[in-house]
């Protein structure tokens, strides 16, 4: 990972992560198996950030573009279908994916009061996926995108000279996410929709921050 600070408050960085598994064991009906596996990962991550705290932002306004590609590949065996009362065979399997995508990130927060703030932002995801199999004769493609946006009330338990050494805060937050997905073959968008509503107790010193919260989604 690569951090180039462009002005003082934008950030580019740039990602490489290679992970490689040799002998990974698993099981298909109760017959021990190995495979191998490795993922390649690139992203670039550019971050505009105006806010006056990175965790417990009161006033400011931040957003990121993140243009992302990874590759997976494995190896290994699987069992073919056959008819019934005969053994399925067990043949040698390769798995490859290819995936390209892009999230944008935006908030704007805003400080009511000397202990209140509210806040709103929203997220925006698109994917592309690639997927072919040595054991399956066509290969799936597959499109996803979504989209999250909330809006938050932030209320500090603290006076804002007591915040100079910290802060206790309680925060409150409403989220819309909407998911999209299509198949090359079927060529129909899945879409799922949800709201989820979340409170958490926020305490920040010079240790560090903890967030403690609870969320409901329908």
């Amino acid at each position: 990972m690569v951090g180039i600070p462009v002005t003082p408050n934008q950030t580019v960085t740039v990602t490489y992560d290679e992970t490689r598994l040799d002998h990974e064991s698993f099981t298909i009906d109760g017959v021990d198996a190995e495979r191998q596996s490795g993922e390649r990962l690139i992203y670039a991550r550019w971050s505009y950030d105006t806010t006056n705290h990175p965790f417990t932002p009161t006033r400011g306004a931040q957003l990121s573009v993140t243009p992302i590609v990874a590759w997976f590949d494995s190896a290994g065996v699987t069992k073919l279908p056959a008819p019934v009362d005969e053994p399925s065979p067990f043949v040698p399997s390769a798995f490859h994916r290819n995936s390209v995508g892009v999230s944008v990130d935006a908030a704007r927060y805003f400080e009511l009061s000397e202990r209140n703030s509210v806040s709103a932002g929203a997220e925006l995801g698109w994917a592309h996926l690639d997927e072919r199999s040595s054991v399956i004769a066509h290969g799936v493609e597959t499109t996803n995108s979504y989209l999250i946006a909330n809006a938050g009330f932030s209320h500090s338990l603290w006076t804002q000279e007591q915040q100079k050494g910290g802060d206790s805060r309680f925060e409150y937050t409403l989220r819309l996410i909407k998911r999209e997905k299509t198949e090359r073959l079927s060529d129909v968008p899945y879409s799922d929709d949800q709201f989820q509503a979340a409170f958490a107790w926020v305490r920040r010193s010079s240790f560090g921050t903890i967030r403690l919260g609870v969320g409901y989604g329908w």
